[in-house]
């Protein structure tokens, strides 16, 4: 067989997720030559795409003894490496790999994936990704990976302008508008514009759990009414630590109040609506959630 028609075959078939056919053919030119590199990696993808770690770490190393210079072997096994747990091994193999290819974008993406998922050197991951960007720029996939490191490194900002870059290369791209989406729900607090982006992820991904919650939160976001508690929230929830400590100064204030209405009797009757309004907002914010849940499945807020 045509090594070169083989190969398009082969990354066809690892592109539309149909590993057993990439094996098939793999397996296929191997017959023919027992030591071909390339075919040894694919089998190598095929078999950790199938999950099956000990066959793929044993046909990589395969091909690693035949060319110990070919970078896409290193990636693969460090791929291999890092899905086994063997996060030091997998960084090393990624710096043989890129010391051989700097521009891979193979190499590019998954090791600044690698160090935003393990959270460490986030400028090292960024300056991977800015430079997977600039090789591949209508990548909207290699864009959203940036926006994803720069959402974890806390540039909210920048990551939401390259989500929208990705989004002028693929509109239909499911994490770009989830991640909008989401920064205009919790960040700039935009109920109305975080549904339209996490309306369409919905619909580009029916199947996701993580989309739908963040979908309805949306919508429940929103309504006038649940606006209130939403944002008292989200108050409380970037109090961190210190919020139950803020909920417990109002308590303890409230209770104060009695005594202020003991030494200036005419304060009576602010001091009662102050009283009410607490219960009120109490009732409020306990009673928000399930009742807008429960709305929610009535189909009465869409």
């Amino acid at each position: 067989m045509d090594l070169i028609r083989a190969r398009e075959q082969v990354e066809y078939a690892l592109e539309i997720g149909r590993p057993e056919k990439a094996l098939e053919l793999s397996k296929g030119i191997l017959q023919e030559s027992p030591e071909e590199p390339y075919f040894l990696t694919s089998m190598a993808v095929a078999y950790l795409e199938m999950d099956l770690l000990p066959l793929a770490k044993d046909a990589v190393l395969r091909s690693l003894r035949a060319d110990p210079d070919f970078f896409w072997s290193h990636g693969v096994y460090a791929l291999i490496l890092e899905r086994d747990k063997q996060y030091w091994p997998a960084e090393e193999e990624f710096l043989t790999g890129l010391g051989m290819n700097p521009e891979s974008t193979m190499l590019l993406s998954n090791y600044a994936r690698f160090l935003c998922d393990r959270g460490k050197e986030m400028a090292k991951a960024e300056e991977m990704a800015r430079k997977l960007v600039r090789i591949t720029p209508d990548d909207d996939m290699h864009l959203v990976l940036l926006g994803r490191i720069l959402h974890v490194s806390g540039k909210e900002e920048e990551a939401a302008a390259v989500y929208r870059q990705a989004l002028g290369c693929n509109p239909e791209n499911v994490e770009a508008h989830y991640y909008i989406g989401q920064t205009e729900l919790y960040k700039n607090k935009n109920g109305k514009k975080a549904l339209e982006h996490l309306r369409t992820a919905l619909r580009l991904n029916p199947e996701s759990e993580t989309i739908r919650v963040s979908f309805f939160q949306a919508l429940k976001a929103k309504n006038k009414l649940y606006w209130i508690f939403w944002r008292w929230s989200l108050f409380l929830s970037n109090l961190g630590k210190y919020r139950w400590a803020f909920v417990l100064v109002i308590w303890v204030a409230i209770r104060s109040l009695r005594f202020v209405a003991d030494q200036y009797p005419g304060s009576i009757s602010y001091i009662f609506a102050i009283v009410v309004l607490y219960i009120f907002f109490c009732l409020y914010t306990w009673t928000a959630e399930p009742v807008f849940n429960l709305f929610i499945r009535k189909g009465w807020i869409r």
